[in-house]
């Protein structure tokens, strides 16, 4: 029977110069998606001792069957962990981009319903912004311009006060304050539409590696519940990076 324990010890014996080790490993992250989500108390194990450099699609099988697991439950210290893992691997620059995108399906509702959950769950808007442009960073073409014109959304209204005339702990409610609001927008599903409809004309004109980009950030736009528009550009990345 397939345990976490085994599938540690596939992974971690696939030499780095495999060329077709992504694909093996995103195979068996699906594969073994169910045994993540029966054992989530063996998750953390399994996460700090994976390669990642070969694992990331399976590590974040992984922390997607934690939180899940974690919010079925109501169980918010689960969730918390989950959060932590996926903030830190993909800041610290341990996930390999090109290995996540072979599990889309897996990875970008993670990352948008860790990024929900942080801004209207816990109430921490920095955390929930600084974890969806990291994901924003290494998930979307940085050509398109799309992570820095969320960077700028989110910023634009920031008090620019100087500390001397304003008490610390007062100016960091400022700036939570103004995150929240600025989430608002970010949420929009008027920006989820623009994202959409802009990859659908770029499509139309065969420039798809543009048209990727865009829904690949469709996608990621945070929500409470994967919304129709999101499940077809889900399909619809996935149909053209196939091309």
């Amino acid at each position: 029977m397939p345990n976490i324990e085994g599938l540690l010890k596939i992974i971690n014996e696939i030499p780095e110069s495999d060329e077709t080790a992504p694909e093996r490993v995103a195979e068996l992250a699906r594969k073994y998606k169910e045994v993540f989500e029966r054992r989530p108390g063996e998750i953390e194990h399994f996460l700090t001792n994976c390669n990642s450099r070969i694992g990331s699609a399976a590590m974040m099988a992984a922390i997607k069957a934690l939180y899940d697991n974690s919010i079925a439950r109501n169980n918010e210290q689960g969730a918390d962990r989950a959060v932590e893992f996926l903030k830190h691997f993909i800041e610290s620059g341990s996930m390999v981009a090109e290995h996540l995108k072979l599990i889309p399906d897996i990875v970008f509702p993670l990352v948008r319903n860790a990024v929900y959950y942080c801004l209207r769950k816990k109430n921490e808007p920095q955390i929930g912004h600084d974890l969806a442009v990291s994901a924003m960073r290494l998930l979307v073409d940085p050509n398109e311009g799309i992570v820095s014109n969320v960077t700028a959304l989110v910023n634009e209204n920031a008090p620019h006060t100087s500390e001397s005339s304003v008490d610390s702990a007062q100016q960091n409610r400022k700036q939570r304050t103004v995150l929240a609001q600025a989430t608002v927008h970010f949420e929009s599903k008027y920006m989820l539409l623009y994202l959409y409809y802009g990859a659908l004309l770029l499509m139309r004109r065969n420039e798809l590696r543009r048209a990727i980009s865009l829904l690949e950030s469709a996608i990621l736009i945070p929500g409470s519940a994967t919304t129709v528009v999101q499940l077809d550009a889900l399909k619809k990345s996935a149909d053209s990076n196939r091309c």
